[in-house]
């Protein structure tokens, strides 16, 4: 029997792609596309709302192929401030009851906390409701801030993990979304909670094309360029290494202003010629580059238990991050990767091992035997949360 899903997501950097750049998927977060394109394939019926900000509302939709014929449907959602925001999701909720009353589904689908009132419509409506979280910050807001600061700083995000609802999937990026739940429910959330990490999906990368940077030595930065990303901690460790080691950076220049200073950075320590931005590559572009450096870095801010890091690990890459940023059960300190507790230490770690070849090859191949055991490919992680869905939403 087919079975109707009301998905409702933020149109956000993972979504924005597949819908108004035509992307097949390379480009958008696998989180999202995957489940997503496996959802539209099976036996699943699929119809999607957008939360869109203006820029995407007055945005002609340009789908990715395998969107073919399924209904899509853009809602403002202005979020420039608190008030246009509230504004919004009123629109959201009022819309959102209108669609369930006129159209009989099994299961609203909402992803992101700005979805939240769109899952208190299908509540009123008695609608069952799933709800997928992309991370969390919580966890580090209530630790550093206290309960009501949390609420405070996260509103839209705090009340999804206390509406009641059938499941709530969040991703393990290393954010502690399972303690807060922990520590706000004692283990009891009135749902089902399931803290998944994500998969990886192995890339041909054999290119036609190489950029010339991608054939010498060089460490390798993929993340957009923001603040809470660390750029900066990589530019801290390129000092200390040679000359011949360069410093490239991949990823959509999200933040002008901590691009400025990244660059003032390079210039003050006398590294312009060895730091490069290469802005957005494709997936495979990314895959190519990682297996052919010397290590990868990921020294985000909370966390750097995302896509880069696991990728990076099933490419058998050296990876460098510091203690304490969720990637301490997946890799070993010296073992099958570099860990560290500052920026120098990972410095002093990694000059050591990139000049011994043996143990470097050694590290290589156990970041390998890591990533079998912990990491699971796309195809498996995809198929649990399809599961979880028909389960939750009665096709059985």
């Amino acid at each position: 029997m087919m079975m109707d899903v009301l998905v409702v997501t933020p149109v956000w950097s993972g979504a924005a792609p597949i819908f108004f750049e035509g992307s097949s998927g390379e480009s958008g977060m696998p989180a999202f596309v995957q489940p997503l394109k496996a959802a539209i394939e099976s036996s699943l019926r699929i119809r999607i709302v957008l939360l869109c900000s203006d820029e995407y509302y007055r945005k002609q939709l340009n789908l990715a192929a395998w969107l073919d014929g399924v209904e899509i449907t853009k809602i403002k959602y202005d979020s420039r401030s608190r008030l246009k925001g509230l504004l919004s999701l009123i629109q959201c909720y009022r819309y959102i009851s209108k669609e369930i009353k006129c159209n009989r589904y099994s299961l609203m689908y909402a992803h992101g906390a700005a979805s939240f009132f769109a899952t208190v419509a299908a509540r009123m409506a008695n609608l069952k409701v799933g709800q997928r979280l992309y991370g969390s910050f919580l966890w580090s807001a209530l630790k550093n801030k206290g309960r009501t600061l949390a609420f405070i700083k996260y509103p839209l995000d705090y009340l999804s993990f206390l509406m009641k609802k059938e499941f709530m999937i969040v991703t393990d990026d290393g954010t502690g979304a399972d303690l807060f739940v922990k520590s706000t429910f004692k283990n009891r959330p009135p749902y089902d909670f399931y803290y998944m990490q994500n998969g990886v999906e192995a890339l041909q990368c054999d290119l036609n094309e190489v950029n010339d940077l991608a054939k010498g030595k060089y460490i390798f930065y993929p993340a957009r360029i923001t603040h809470w990303k660390r750029q900066d901690l990589a530019i801290e460790l390129l000092k200390n290494f040679d000359s011949d080691v360069d410093l490239i950076f991949s990823g959509k220049e999200v933040d002008p202003s901590y691009s400025k200073i990244l660059r003032r950075k390079a210039t003050e320590y006398g590294l312009n010629s060895r730091v490069h931005f290469l802005g957005e590559l494709t997936r495979v572009e990314v895959a190519y580059f990682m297996k052919n450096s010397l290590a990868v870095c990921a020294f985000y801010d909370v966390s750097a238990k995302g896509n880069v890091a696991l990728e990076a690990i099933a490419y058998g890459c050296v990876l460098i991050s510091l203690y304490g940023r969720g990637l301490d059960t997946l890799i070993e300190d010296g073992v099958s990767g570099i860990l560290g507790g500052s920026v120098q230490e990972c410095s002093d770690k990694a000059v050591r091992i990139l000049c011994d070849e043996k143990e470097y090859e050694l590290m290589k191949k156990a970041a390998l035997m890591s990533a079998s055991k912990k990491i699971e490919s796309w195809p498996q992680r995809v198929k649990v949360e399809l599961d979880l869905i028909r389960e939750h939403g009665g096709d059985k």
